[in-house]
């Protein structure tokens, strides 16, 4: 989750984000939860000096954990919870490896963000417009030698083979979201999909915490797609 409730962590709208209840949810329901942090954050160990890159990292950590759960428990199926930067880097490890997920039954990507969408809404939001665009481009690559574009779950969700739940502020005032989310979920090239607007907040970290407070929506879709 986020301590954003904390002094020094309320930035982000001034409230906690908890996990836990939605994973309580779903551990009564009867489905068993691995959850972990990305790398750089929580209790993962930092790497590539702080700097996120789902096109060359991160997706491997997604593919990571599936042949964890596989290897552990071979007979168990499998659904995706993929929130915002880790969605990204899911989709990533689609395109890479997309045999890493046959059998898969369901998905829901919470909050999935593309690059071009966040930097837009930050310089827009400084009045510094395609200028401050392109000074973030050009110092992202000198810092890291990453680009804006590395992060682009558009040309990724073509990608996507399994039912697919998006979730997501309508209102988000930290990107574009109607913009953004609404071209990822029509680029999902599968017919089970549905989007699911958040409404009555413009704060991001509420989307995060919108299954906690509101798990029965995301019940009925694994549920709807689980066979045992």
């Amino acid at each position: 989750g986020y301590a954003g409730h904390l002094s020094g962590w309320k930035q982000a709208g001034g409230f906690e984000v908890n996990f836990l209840p939605k994973y309580q949810a779903l551990v009564e329901e009867g489905y068993n939860v691995l959850a972990y942090d990305m790398r750089n954050h929580g209790f993962s160990a930092p790497s590539q000096n702080g700097g996120y890159n789902p096109n060359f990292f991160e997706y491997k950590d997604v593919l990571g954990s599936l042949e964890y759960v596989r290897k552990r428990f071979p007979t168990m199926e499998i659904h995706l919870h993929s929130m915002c930067l880790g969605g990204n880097s899911t989709l990533v490890a689609m395109r890479r490896q997309p045999k890493a997920f046959q059998g898969i039954k369901s998905m829901i990507l919470l909050q999935p963000i593309s690059g071009d969408a966040l930097v837009r809404k930050i310089s827009d939001g400084f009045w510094f417009g395609k200028a401050g665009y392109d000074a973030f481009e050009k110092h992202y690559r000198e810092i890291w030698g990453y680009r804006i574009q590395d992060s682009s779950p558009i040309a990724d969700a073509v990608h996507i083979k399994i039912p697919t739940l998006v979730a997501q502020v309508r209102k988000d005032k930290f990107t574009y979201a109607e913009e953004d989310v609404q071209a990822i979920y029509d680029a999902i090239p599968v017919a089970e999909k549905k989007l699911h607007w958040i409404e009555g907040t413009t704060e991001r970290f509420k989307g995060y915490c919108y299954f906690s407070d509101h798990p029965q929506p995301m019940l009925d879709w694994y549920n709807k797609y689980a066979t045992v």
